[in-house]
């Protein structure tokens, strides 16, 4: 039998090596397709036309929904018992949920003032209520599957139901329709403006915004960012 002295065996499992982490870089480099650097600019050269445009288009702005400057929405139920929600946005702009803090039931909810906190990435972001009112009911699927608002913001995905002092308090000063789109037109616009060109880093290559862009523009601080647009 042939056996390879202690020298020869070192050299041999050292090419063995140098052979194996070489196929694995081709490897790499194939899948990946382009090197990360190229794959951003070409994001970059995509998205730059018309990013307003595009983007309300990936926010949904059902008809039927009112809409706080916050991104939280409000929706009669009843004359006097409104559902409230978080919209397409913010739930975009936060991403996966873990977890979500909710109103007591027979809480008081002021109108602009924080009344649910969203959990995500071990921090957490405020939220403002749409209207005034006394909560009647919270959803408790949401306590248990908290992607439920990711996944059906304006459905199943409700957070509470409340009260309200009167049928259409609160509901004036929220925007619906053609306001709610002009709206999100001019918080696109701010969101190109302030993130410019990060924000076309953190598009996907087909033209769609990575879902938690937030975190994706800034890893570290992505709450910051959150509250700027959710105005808490």
């Amino acid at each position: 039998m042939f056996i390879l002295d202690p020298y020869t065996l070192k050299v041999v499992e050292y090419l063995t090596c140098l052979v194996t982490v070489a196929l694995f870089a081709a490897f790499w480099r194939f899948a990946q397709g382009e090197p990360a650097p190229a794959r951003a600019a070409v994001r970059a050269r995509v998205v730059a036309p018309a990013w307003s445009g595009q983007l309300v288009d990936w926010f949904r702005l059902p008809d039927g929904y009112a809409f706080h400057p916050g991104h939280a929405w409000a929706k009669h139920e009843l004359p006097t018992v409104a559902l409230v929600g978080m919209d397409d946005f913010a739930q975009q702009l936060v991403g996966p949920l873990k977890g979500v803090d909710l109103p007591r039931r027979g809480e008081v909810i002021r109108a602009g003032q924080h009344a649910m906190r969203l959990r995500a990435d071990s921090k957490t972001v405020d939220m403002l209520a749409p209207v005034s009112g006394t909560v009647l009911a919270v959803n408790e699927l949401i306590e248990t599957k908290p992607g439920l608002a990711n996944e059906d913001p304006y459905g199943r995905g409700w957070l509470y139901a409340v009260k309200l002092p009167h049928v259409k308090d609160g509901f004036d000063e929220l925007m619906g329709g053609a306001n709610a789109r002009a709206w999100m037109e001019q918080v696109t616009h701010d969101l190109q403006m302030t993130f410019t060109p990060e924000l076309g880093q953190v598009l996907q290559d087909g033209g769609h915004p990575v879902h938690g862009f937030a975190q994706a523009i800034d890893p570290a601080n992505w709450d910051r960012v959150a509250k700027k647009f959710l105005l808490s």
